[in-house]
């Protein structure tokens, strides 16, 4: 039966059917189906490396320098005289707090306080006021605990409640003394964040809200006191202060909104603005800088550290008079942790972040030492056989694993370099990298290859001068390889190297390296094609991978652009992270209208998948978000396939696991049908309809519908929208919806249209999907594809494939 023809007039509700097509009512509604859910095997990622993924502290204890990570089984990591680490059990499972004064330690783990004086035993303690479960904070100045709860607004449910912060002294961690603090007149709230102790004075900084007509305002948030009992507010010293530190002589109260406060005897305070700029606030004409704020402060013989707000980023800077400030480490922006914590213990300045990350440094206006993550490369290259998976970094450091779970590191030869692309050559039986050599100022000086039989040895050689490789595949017999400056080269070995020509033979202007080079981003191969990208959109295509002819791609751009080209499934697929495209024929091409990050993409599966944000689809037009809590903090870089799993790496070290992929499809299969119906293929195969609702049961699947129940006509509807013309008149429009239900790997959805119900295609078609939209009321979204009528009729049929 045909597809559904939309008629000059409304028509009654009709469900016509084809195979693998179906067209539907005029309207819909929802029905709840007895679906089999299925868990995306990229819903749960397991962190294989490093073995930790939060620093909660830095502290010192029992003489050392601990770093706490929330360790499940209560393990810190305690420094050595000699600088090695090593793994300390605590006794506390889940400790992220600790803190040592004279021999009583206090620990806070599993949402309670510990105390303990002799090992091996904690005894839990009760601190005051009901501090616990609201995280409090506690710090050793002077020789005592001190402790303050949480302060200012608290909301639940839309609604806010100020509290004022509690402060508390104790020395042995039993007995706690209330310390009352002044607060300013027509107080509201009052918290704190900072405490301190040097010349006989204690400093406390925090941030006090003060009514004022119908709003709150931030006032003075200062203190100061001579025995820690009688608290004098610093009325002069306006705003809210995060942290204080004292040395050489001069205290300093860092502040937000630009502002920091500085003193020579604790009673006198001086104002300050902050030098550098975070952001402009307003328009080109009216315009004014927003200045940094000091968020952390420490203090080392070299001067002031603190961590501060630059543009979207943060920073370390230095001060030795706590006036004039220059930029500290040298700590690249995507290193740089979010949140950073800063603190000086056993001599040095520690730098932490919630990403797992620990820089230790003597000086920060030097240099600073990774301390963790252990493996502090950051992966640029992954390759798989069917036995083992082989990792390397920018560190020169190669990784190897036969499980994708335990993993055995050692370094690469050849010293100034660092690997760029990677792949597995099956033809050959080796592991093959390519990269970059770099002179003493980075200037790239050739290309260095590495070789493998087993990803654990590896012999080395330079083999041709020029940019930075960005693309290699093997395929029909040779390597192939793209550089940044627009050279193709191929190889069937990997040690000698031609140059293939674009658009006129070797030596000819274009070719050989002799006319003007375009910037190349990527290089794909579908095992028939080989395929590159230029930087401006533009593609380069070969069918032998020496001879290469100009064409135009999805959008040309008119300055370079980070892209990426990837294929699989018969599809290529090309996105800039703002826009992405499809084509089966590298000539027609659709844009999809998602946002597909270019980071990390790769084709695995039976999916496109992009390692930023970890988001996967099976056609190229619906993404799905996956794994919730993967942020853009945890972006991977490289993506591959290896024994059923999907390995994910990226920066500091991290390496990520998938759950296994299975035939979900069979799966799905033997639970909707019985056993002498799966041993019928005209029952139970891809293209059948044992229902006879139109759907085949393959498309039935993708959509998380009944095979055994005629329940398309209520999920799935079609209908004629108008839309005004120039001209006054109305434009009709076809408008197919149907469910997006995610939960159904290994098959894509295709919207195709026709004219003439001989030939089809994907082009002339837009879709729109609800990501933000609410569910119905069995879980799903819901795709909404239009077609403009050139004429009084037309055709759009859905298709379910496997990919």
């Amino acid at each position: 039966m045909p597809p559904y023809r939309l008629p000059d007039q409304p028509s009654a509700p009709m469900v016509p059917i084809m195979q693998s097509v179906c067209g539907i009512l005029l309207w819909w509604c929802v029905v709840a189906a007895p679906l089999l859910a299925v868990e995306h095997p990229l819903r749960t990622v397991h962190q294989r490396l490093p073995a930790h993924d939060r620093v909660t502290q830095v502290t010192e204890w029992n003489g050392a320098a601990v770093i706490l990570t929330g360790n499940p089984q209560g393990l810190v990591r305690q420094s050595s005289p000699g600088g090695m680490w090593s793994e300390v059990p605590t006794g506390l499972p889940g400790i992220d707090g600790l803190h040592q004064a004279g021999a009583v330690s206090i620990a806070l783990a599993a949402g309670r306080a510990w105390r303990r004086v002799a090992l091996p035993d904690w005894e839990e303690i009760v601190i005051p006021a009901g501090a616990m479960p609201s995280s409090p904070v506690i710090r050793v100045v002077n020789g005592e605990f001190w402790l303050w709860t949480f302060g200012g607004y608290k909301w639940n449910q839309g609604a806010a409640t100020l509290h004022r912060s509690q402060l508390y002294r104790s020395m042995d961690g039993l007995t706690w003394t209330s310390v009352t603090v002044t607060p300013p007149p027509g107080l509201s709230a009052i918290s704190y964040s900072g405490l301190a102790w040097a010349q006989g004075r204690y400093v406390l900084t925090g941030n006090a809200y003060q009514n004022s007509g119908t709003y709150l305002q931030h006032t003075g948030g200062l203190w100061t006191s001579p025995d820690g009992t009688q608290w004098e507010r610093q009325s002069e010293v306006d705003g809210q202060y995060t942290s204080v530190a004292h040395g050489n002589g001069l205290w300093l109260a860092g502040g937000t909104a630009g502002g920091y406060a500085t003193s020579t005897d604790g009673a006198e305070w001086v104002v300050r603005q902050h030098p550098f700029i975070s952001n402009y606030i307003g328009n080109q004409t009216g315009s004014w800088p927003q200045r940094s704020s000091l968020l952390e402060v420490g203090w080392l013989p070299s001067g002031f550290h603190a961590v501060t707000e630059d543009y979207y980023h943060n920073l370390i800077v230095v001060s030795t008079d706590g006036v004039n400030w220059a930029t500290g480490t040298a700590l690249s922006y995507d290193d740089f942790p979010d949140n950073a914590g800063l603190a000086v213990v056993a001599g040095k300045a520690w730098l932490w972040g919630k990403d797992g990350t620990v820089w230790r440094s003597d000086d920060w206006r030097w240099e600073a030492d990774r301390v963790l993550p252990e493996e502090s490369s950051d992966w640029t290259v992954l390759m798989a056989s069917q036995s083992r998976a082989v990792i390397l970094g920018n560190e020169r450091r190669a990784g190897w694993s036969d499980d994708g779970v335990n993993w055995n590191f050692a370094d690469l030869p050849g010293e100034a370099s660092r690997p760029s692309v990677g792949v597995w050559a099956a033809d050959r039986g080796e592991f093959l990298a390519v990269g970059i050599i770099e002179t003493a100022v980075g200037v790239p000086a050739g290309v260095r290859v590495w070789r493998s039989p087993d990803g654990t040895h590896w012999g080395t050689r330079t083999t041709y001068g020029g940019a930075a490789p960005v693309g290699l595949v093997r395929g029909l017999g040779k390597y192939v390889m793209t550089l940044a400056d627009g050279e193709i080269l191929f190889s069937p070995d990997g040690l000698a190297w031609t140059q293939g020509w674009i658009d006129a033979p070797p030596g000819g202007i274009g070719g050989g390296g002799v006319g003007p080079r375009k910037p190349l981003r990527a290089l794909a191969f579908d095992g028939r094609t080989f395929v590159a990208i230029t930087a401006r959109g533009e593609l380069a295509v070969s069918t032998d991978g020496v001879s290469w002819q100009s064409r135009p791609g999805p959008e040309s751009y008119g300055q370079d652009v980070g892209l990426n080209l990837c294929t699989g499934g018969g599809l290529w697929l090309v996105t800039t992270g703002s826009n992405s495209f499809i084509s089966d024929d590298l000539i027609h091409w659709s844009r999809t209208g998602a946002s597909v990050d270019p980071t990390g993409l790769t084709f695995a599966f039976g999916e496109f998948i992009s390692g930023r944000g970890l988001s996967s689809s099976t056609d190229g037009l619906v993404w799905s978000r996956r794994a919730e809590w993967f942020s853009a903090g945890f972006q991977m870089t490289v993506v591959a396939e290896f024994k059923e799993t999907l390995l994910l790496a990226g920066r500091n070290g991290r390496i990520f696991q998938s759950n296994p992929w299975r035939d979900f499809i069979g799966s799905w299969k033997a639970a909707m049908f019985t056993p002498s119906q799966l041993a019928a293929p005209l029952i139970s195969g891809d293209e059948q309809d044992p229902d006879h609702d139109g759907v085949p049961n393959l498309l039935e699947y993708a959509l998380g519908l009944d095979p055994q129940r005629q329940d398309a006509a209520r999920e799935i509807g079609i209908s004629r929208v108008f839309y005004g013309a120039a001209d006054g008149g109305v434009v009709p429009h076809l408008n197919l919806r149907f469910p997006s239900w995610e939960l159904s790997p290994g098959v894509r959805v295709w919207v195709e249209r026709s004219g003439d119900l001989q030939s089809w295609q994907r082009s002339g078609i837009n879709g729109a999907y609800n990501w933000y939209g609410d569910k119905s009321t069995n879980g799903r979204y819901f795709w909404n594809y239009e077609m403009k009528m050139d004429q009084a009729q037309g055709w759009l049929r859905l298709r379910a494939e496997r990919p």
